[in-house]
């Protein structure tokens, strides 16, 4: 029985197409800003993994674990995923997206475990940073920022001149 990762990371926003693919927003999050703490954070947890044909006929649990580097564990769920088989001759694949909304405590790094039964994901991690300006709702709400903007904020679409 064989079951391989993909694909594991942390995106703003992703959902399930009809054709059995799925769009992603915002993907590869490293950071979460909010002005004063503690704030809500939300975001998915996407990964993608490739089963044959003795893993696709079996359900599977996807257990994933929540913690503050300085609080401990914030939150912790097990997810069932179960394959669809149409053609035993390809590749079979599964992707899961777990959406999590959880409240962060304070600054400092977050760290996000994961495994497949006995297939230990990669952990994620996300540091939680004051910002001024990030947030001011009360509770006050992480503003999400990807990690690379090539442009900088704001230039981007911007049409030279001359």
């Amino acid at each position: 029985m064989k079951i391989q990762q993909h694909a594991h990371f942390l995106a703003g926003e992703a959902t399930y197409e009809k054709d059995g693919t799925f769009a992603v927003r915002h993907a590869g999050i490293t950071e979460v800003n909010a002005s004063a703490w503690p704030a809500r954070a939300k975001f998915v947890i996407v990964t993608r993994l490739e089963l044959d044909v003795e893993a696709a006929a079996q359900l599977h649990h996807m257990a994933v674990r929540l913690w503050h580097e300085t609080t401990g564990e914030i939150t912790s769920w097990r997810q069932p995923i179960a394959a669809k088989v149409v053609d035993v001759s390809r590749p079979i694949f599964v992707n899961t997206l777990g959406t999590v909304e959880f409240i962060v405590p304070m600054e400092g790094k977050i760290g996000i475990a994961a495994g497949i039964d006995d297939l230990q994901l990669p952990i994620l991690y996300v540091l939680a940073r004051t910002v001024p300006g990030a947030g001011t709702a009360s509770p006050p709400l992480l503003r999400v920022l990807p990690p690379f903007q090539p442009h900088g904020p704001g230039k981007r679409g911007r049409k030279r001149r001359g």
